[in-house]
């Protein structure tokens, strides 16, 4: 993949991440809870801002990959403002989007089991933290899918 294609599809992806971590401070926000996502939320934003202009200005392949992989880790920061209420939905909806995209069923099952419970634990912090690994799960997936995509296209 040339510079120019790796620039787009990075600035895409950092876009992605802000639009969702947007998505769910706006989500937190309308509920109240946690009462200081914005506070929490500015660092990851920052830094999202920041990626932005790095991968507008480099040019060497391999930085575009740290790019997204720092932007993948900021973007799963979502989870610790997730409404208390929606934070058991949002782990399943991502373990079943990676059911859907072919993760191995003993690492699905793993999530389920391991995490899904966490999901819905009393302690809202450990309930956002189970979410944030499971979103981390995903990312890690979707880098997996996505380089398998590219392989297969040749």
């Amino acid at each position: 993949m040339q510079p120019q294609e790796k620039r787009q599809d990075s600035l895409s992806s950092n876009q992605t991440k802000r639009s969702m971590l947007m998505s769910m401070l706006t989500r937190a926000e309308v509920t109240g809870e946690p009462t200081n996502a914005e506070e929490l939320m500015t660092e990851a934003l920052t830094r999202l801002m920041a990626l932005d202009e790095r991968a507008k200005n480099t040019t060497n392949i391999d930085d575009f990959d740290d790019i997204d992989d720092e932007a993948e880790e900021w973007g799963t920061f979502r989870a610790y403002i997730c409404p208390p209420t929606e934070i058991e939905h949002e782990g399943n909806i991502s373990v079943n989007l990676m059911e859907e995209w072919g993760v191995p069923r003993s690492r699905v099952d793993w999530m389920r089991n391991s995490l899904g419970s966490k999901l819905t634990d009393a302690n809202v912090q450990a309930a956002r933290s189970a979410l944030k690994i499971i979103l981390m799960e995903e990312n890690s997936w979707a880098d997996y899918t996505n380089g398998y995509e590219d392989t297969m296209k040749g």
